[in-house]
Order: structure tokens, then C-alpha cells, then sequence
């Protein structure tokens, strides 16, 4: 069934309508676990390749806005827990939130038990210190209503923390040359918002808070063929984009924001400014690019 997407006139943001519960309920209890078994599993998600890499990156960007050992952080939609036990190895006091009843179990039965089945502002309600460190990898593009969940969450968190987030880039190099009908990340009801450099800005003011760091990186999604020849092929936007930074069109989007008001947007202003300033150009090429494939696509697959 065809679902239509909504864009932004601005940038490269997209939505969904809201799915209905019922949609939701099926695809997550049934649709899901069939197509994603093959990668979504305890073994996977503790592998120590893929914890080293998750926890490393997340560990860099909180020690880099000075949060050290012992700091207390939380991961919401954690999975199987394994890169929370990953992050706590490392000295962190970290916890872990997922509404996947299944995978909690299979995580905690290998001894860890920070993880729990509960909804992060459920979870992060009843604590009694507030939480310095919040990050996320691949879980905000599924909330039907991101934006008031990030509004409480700003509510719960230590008023001087971090939000991290690892996104599905709307902007990414593929989608921007072949439309996003081709896009991994492009789809109903799984992800409901897709968010890109050039929206961020707008997404850390309309939920309380400022933006402190904004990047992208590859992601290896199965498309790289497609990728590696989307600058050289025959089109306006494939042609703009050999004279830009393609570092700056990854398949991840990589933002950490800070609630308004925080001391640390004062003590990192460089990066602040820095941040606000990448979204802002970006959302001007994003514009123009978005208008081209209203216009035209390429095949991808075409050689």
C-alpha cells in the first residue's frame, strides 16, 4: 500500500501521518521480527564489534562536553542491552530503557540489569538524581510524536546535560540523487520522521534545546554501489553535489543538543555556533536539492 510522505518546504525533513495503533501493533509484532531476525538478536547486539563501536563513539562525545567516569547516563530504545553493559565497563553508571518486552528478557538473562521494559520518561520519573547523559541510536525516527517526547524528556534530564541521538539522515547522499523511494531508511510505518542536518537547528528550538554538535557518517546499508556513482551521474543534483563536502551527506545523522539555559552553551560556544551554523547552510542546499527530485530521479540500479 502507498503511503504518501510530507516534506518540509525548507529543508529535508519528512514525515509520515501518524500511523494508527493498529498498524503499529501489527508491523512491530509481526512484520518486524520477520524481516529483521537475521540482525536484530542478543548474539548481534552483543558483539563486541558492535558494542566497541557504539559505546566508543558515544563515550567520545560525552567526554568531549566533559563527562567523565561515573557520569550517570541512559539509553532509550537499548535492544537487547549491549552497548548499555558496553558503556558500564567503561565506568559509566548507565541504564537502559526498551518497550520490547523479549529483548529485555534475553538481556537481562545475561546477567545485565540495568536494562528494563518501561518507557524512558516512565523509567527516568522515578529516579532520584535526574539523568546527565540521554542518547539514543535509531529510536526517535520511530516515535509518532517526537517533538513532546522530547519536551518531557528536557523536563526529566539535568538542565546542564546531553540528548545524543543517531539518526537515519533524510539528506543523505542516496536519497538526495535517487529519491528517497529507494532509500533503506525511507518507510512506513517503521520511521515515521526523518530528520536531516538541516532541520536540526529547528528541531532542538521548537523541543527546548540547543544545539551543540551536528555531523554525519557512512553507514554501511547495502547501497553503496548506488552511492559510489550518485556524484558522476547525469542530473542537477548530482552534479551540485561534486563540488560539495560529501562528508556532509552520510546515511547517519549524528546531533547532541543541550536543554536552553544549560551552562554548557556557554562553555562550548564555538561548538554551539559552529553547530547552528552547519544546520543553517545545510538547510539551504537541502532546500535546493529536494526541489530537483520533485522534478527528476534517477534509476539507482542503472549502471
Amino acid at each position: 500500500m502507498f503511503h504518501q510522505a510530507k516534506r518540509c518546504p525548507c529543508c529535508a525533513y519528512l514525515r509520515f501521518d501518524d500511523p494508527p495503533d493498529e498498524v503499529l501493533d501489527h508491523f512491530y509484532s509481526i512484520e518486524y521480527p520477520a524481516v529483521s531476525e537475521s540482525w536484530y538478536n542478543v548474539e548481534g547486539d552483543y558483539n563486541p564489534a558492535k558494542t566497541q563501536e557504539r559505546s566508543s563513539r558515544v563515550i567520545a562525545l560525552m567526554q568531549s562536553f566533559g563527562f567523565g567516569l561515573g557520569s550517570h547516563v541512559h539509553e532509550f530504545g537499548c535492544a537487547f542491552g549491549g552497548t548499555v553493559q558496553a558503556v558500564k565497563e567503561q565506568g559509566y553508571n548507565v541504564s537502559g530503557t526498551e518497550l520490547n518486552k523479549t529483548a529485555v528478557q534475553q538481556g537481562r538473562a545475561r546477567g545485565n540489569l540495568d536494562i528494563h521494559t518501561e518507557s524512558v520518561i516512565d523509567f527516568l520519573k522515578q529516579q532520584q538524581q535526574p539523568c546527565q547523559v540521554i542518547y539514543s541510536y535509531h529510536a526517535l525516527e520511530h516515535f509518532t510524536d517526537p517533538f513532546s517526547f522530547l519536551r518531557e524528556l528536557r523536563t526529566l534530564m539535568d538542565p546542564d546535560g546531553l540528548v545524543i541521538s543517531f539518526l537515519p539522515n533524510s539528506a543523505a547522499l542516496f536519497p538526495i540523487v535517487y529519491g528517497h523511494s529507494h532509500y533503506v531508511w525511507f518507510g512506513y510505518p517503521e520511521h515515521v520522521h526523518l530528520f536531516s542536518p538541516g532541520s536540526a537547528k529547528a528541531l532542538a528550538e521548537t523541543t527546548g534545546f540547543e544545539l551543540l554538535f551536528l555531523n554525519t557518517a557512512p553507514v554501511n546499508i547495502g547501497q553503496e554501489g548506488p552511492t559510489s556513482r550518485a556524484v558522476h551521474r547525469d542530473s542537477v543534483a548530482a552534479r551540485y553535489l561534486r563540488n560539495e563536502p560529501i562528508n556532509r551527506y552520510g546515511e547517519e545523522l549524528i546531533v547532541v543538543m543541550t536543554p536552553v539555559g544549560s551552562r554548557l552553551t556557554e562553555v562550548f560556544s564555538r561548538l554551539h555556533l559552529d553547530a547552528e551554523e552547519y544546520s543553517r547552510i545545510q538547510r539551504e542546499r537541502e532546500r535546493f536539492l529536494m526541489d530537483q527530485l520533485s522534478t527528476f530521479c534517477l534509476n539507482p540500479w542503472a549502471e
